[in-house]
């Protein structure tokens, strides 16, 4: 943990306050100027505060698999020099960098993949490097957690990726603990240590729409919506398609790609079987 009074590169942090353009919501799609006039979580069901308050008394069932997770640190601990070698891989993880600090619950982020721009602004929109792929949506997410347990977050400071791929290799000849990154993603081969996917919440030119013409942000909502939509409409009248997007032929990914070119080929399996079916 760090001391709050200790702080590591205050100068070099930009505190990302609850009230930043990077915490609110466009009120217009597709606006990037400072038009902003609602929380994400703000939609979300009732259901996340009760859940909230029940964490505060009861342990979940990832308590364990948290446990087991950390258990690499639990007798040395995370040390300054730990973080800053898992900071030092940007050249080798797959996505962005960050470097977070919560202290008194606030949050001060440091984007490392982008240290020669400059530090990031907490306003997003086009042109602004704090609007690039899951950074914004990383913010949300601590903020959120720092919002829904309000002084209940101890000082800390984190390194995370926000790439597709696993970063830290199990290394059976390494000595000591492991390089400490959160990431979204990981497998027995890693140490990456997983934090939920906020980009899922994050799409916002894909948001279901309400009959007014609002975006239904949360699961719970949109599944809400699709059953009103669709309770009178037979299986046997719907279009058999589904959507998926993503890039097929990136060069540094053939594997990947590999896969994904086989899902954009299933049309053509529908198709050969009968199904009506097209690429979008």
């Amino acid at each position: 943990m760090l001391d709050a009074s200790a702080r590591i590169y205050s100068a070099g942090f930009v505190q990302v306050a609850k009230n930043s353009h990077a915490y609110l919501r466009p009120k217009f799609l597709g606006h990037s100027e400072a038009t902003f006039g609602a929380n994400v979580s703000a939609g979300y069901s009732e259901y996340i505060a009760q859940h909230a308050e029940e964490l505060k008394t009861q342990k979940t069932f990832m308590h364990e698999f948290i446990e087991s997770d950390l258990a690499p640190w639990k007798d040395s601990g995370i040390t300054l020099e730990a973080l800053e070698e898992a900071e030092n891989m940007y050249d080798i993880c797959d996505g962005d960098i960050l470097r977070f600090q919560i202290i008194s619950g606030r949050l001060y982020v440091y984007h490392v993949t982008s240290r020669g721009l400059g530090w990031y602004p907490s306003q997003l929109g086009e042109g602004h490097l704090a609007a690039r792929g899951r950074v914004p949506h990383t913010m949300l997410m601590l903020l959120d957690v720092l919002r829904l347990f309000p002084g209940q977050i101890p000082d800390l400071d984190a390194v995370m990726q926000l790439g597709d791929f696993n970063c830290v290799e199990r290394n059976a000849s390494r000595r000591g603990a492991p390089v400490p990154m959160f990431g979204y993603s990981t497998s027995e081969d890693y140490h990456d240590l997983v934090l939920p996917d906020f980009t899922y919440y994050g799409h916002e030119y894909d948001y279901l729409m309400d009959p007014w013409g609002n975006p239904v942000i949360g699961w719970d909502a949109q599944r809400e919506v699709l059953m009103r939509k669709y309770e009178g409409v037979p299986l046997s009248s719907r279009l058999p398609q589904a959507l998926w997007r993503g890039r097929t032929r990136d060069p540094m990914y053939p594997h990947r790609d590999a896969l994904r070119r086989a899902f954009v080929a299933c049309p053509e399996v529908l198709a050969a079987g009968g199904a009506r079916a097209r690429p979008r």
